[in-house]
């Protein structure tokens, strides 16, 4: 009983030593994170269009087609980047650009999908874009459902799923860090810099909603497509230190430490118009042209730019 009294004793005077030299904090030290440059590259990857006639369950349409990026970039100012320039270890100068992140995508992509009808309403769908930029050999996938119905007159199908997409990115940032004495007084200021040269593959989800003529026998069908999804370029999260940058000690009882990460995440949400045109080719394939016209409305800070795709693909039924 004694001895556990003894370590009662011991474990509270502990707490009140800590506590009190705690109380006589010294100074305060301050990091801030702001972004600099950011150069991200990855393809545009909007979901597929299916507008394929089915007759039942097991039927299948395999898809090759292509896609054309009318731009090769989009550039914009994020939010609180850093605003100066900064004197780096090599005596080079880092200032950052007016619009600081560059999104730089593939002028071609090529890619298949395959559709397969579950049943006389359902299908199950996969596919990829294969394309390479610079130096970069870049890989997405999609995969999803769809519901659908078709008449006579026409059809409407409404497909979810998930885009899986890789994009690598060479991003600034700058560490902003500054102690000050219980008195105010600035007793050191450093701004530290980091480049961080990597790549990541990511999902997100995505929905569109179909509407076509449907006729297979005539020469000619059109149609219409509307949609939603995403495509992340850069996690950072506020608030959140990234593992790349040095760590805070928080041992010390003499300091207070502070952080905050002012690095947006950045993570455009696209809406998507697409009319299409559908040629018979031959008895089970067709040519369909579609034209995808995409804008981004999610981010605070974006490019006001509407994107075009024009895409040529080929339905083969079996």
């Amino acid at each position: 009983m004694l001895h556990i009294k003894k370590k009662i004793i011991k474990s509270a005077c502990g707490f009140i030593i800590a506590l009190l030299l705690n109380s006589c904090s010294t100074s305060t030290i301050t990091e801030t994170l702001y972004l600099g440059n950011s150069d991200v590259s990855s393809p545009i990857t909007p979901p597929p269009v299916h507008s394929g006639f089915k007759s039942g369950e097991g039927d299948l349409i395999i898809t090759p087609m292509i896609q054309y990026n009318e731009k090769r970039s989009v550039g914009f100012r994020t939010s609180n980047p850093y605003n100066k320039s900064l004197l780096l270890s090599d005596s080079s100068i880092m200032s950052v650009n007016e619009k600081n992140f560059q999104w730089n995508f593939p002028q071609y992509q090529f890619g298949v999908d395959v559709d397969a009808a579950l049943t006389k309403s359902f299908a199950f769908f996969i596919g990829g874009y294969y394309s390479s930029l610079k130096e970069f050999q870049l890989l997405n996938w999609n995969l999803g459902f769809g519901f659908y119905s078709q008449k006579p007159t026409g059809g409407v199908r409404f497909d979810f799923g998930i885009l899986f997409q890789k994009y690598f990115f060479d991003t600034e940032t700058i560490i902003h860090s500054k102690e000050v004495d219980r008195n105010g007084k600035i007793v050191r200021e450093d701004f530290l810099y980091f480049r961080d040269r990597a790549s990541k593959t990511n999902y997100s989800f995505f929905s569109l909603l179909t509407v076509h003529s449907a006729n297979k026998d005539d020469l000619i069908n059109y149609g219409f497509s509307f949609g939603y999804f995403t495509q992340e370029l850069l996690d950072f999260k506020p608030g959140v230190t990234n593992s790349t940058l040095r760590e805070v000690s928080f041992n010390s009882l003499f300091e207070n430490k502070y952080k905050t990460d002012l690095r947006p995440e950045s993570t455009p949400g696209f809406i998507i118009l697409s009319p299409m045109l559908s040629l018979k080719v031959y008895e089970n394939i067709r040519l369909v042209l579609t034209v995808k016209a995409i804008k981004e409305i999610r981010m605070e800070q974006t490019f006001d730019d509407w994107l075009v795709l024009p895409t040529m693909q080929l339905d083969f039924n079996f």
